[in-house]
């Protein structure tokens, strides 16, 4: 397992317990654009349950030079 993995699902799961999340309006559109009846509180939950096995990997925004963690929920 890569090293930055471990602290970054500490992270995740420390602030989605905590209820600190914020979803960018991109997102609030795609999630009601799923067409799931998915809200907030389902992508908190999906964050808190969030496992190491669920990591895709990481890459580099071509515009701030950040990372970006991707998950791929199962």
């Amino acid at each position: 397992m890569p090293r930055w993995l471990t602290k970054v699902l500490a992270t995740v799961h420390e602030q989605a317990a905590a209820n600190r999340i914020r979803l960018t309006a991109k997102a609030n559109r795609e999630l009601r654009e799923l067409g799931a009846g998915l809200d907030r509180d389902d992508v908190r939950e999906i964050l808190i349950g969030l496992a190491a096995r669920n990591s895709v990997g990481r890459l580099a925004s071509e515009a701030t030079g950040e990372w970006m963690y991707v998950f791929k929920p199962g």
